[in-house]
């Protein structure tokens, strides 16, 4: 994984922990189990993940302190998503 792939991921993992933490029903302890279980399926290693959620954390920290920039952060993330999900198929 480059660190452009392993960027995207983890804007993706921000924004989308952002968006369900908002959303959905399930407390933040249940959040990182299920993407801990994803993750490990995908063959990522605990000490990968710790450091995925901490640049997640500090992504998310960032991006609440600038709402006014939000939109422009989610679009961003999509656009290198969309990107990414392009060269792989």
């Amino acid at each position: 994984m480059n660190a452009k792939t392993l960027l995207a991921f983890v804007g993706g993992l921000a924004a989308g922990a952002g968006i369900a933490l908002l959303l959905a029903p399930t407390s933040g302890g249940e959040l990182r189990q299920r993407i801990g279980r994803i993750l490990e399926e995908k063959g990522v290693s605990r000490e990968k993940f710790d450091a995925i959620i901490a640049q997640a954390k500090a992504k998310l920290a960032e991006a609440t302190d600038r709402i006014p920039d939000l939109e422009t952060i989610i679009d961003n993330i999509l656009k290198q998503e969309g990107d990414a999900s392009e060269k792989t198929v």
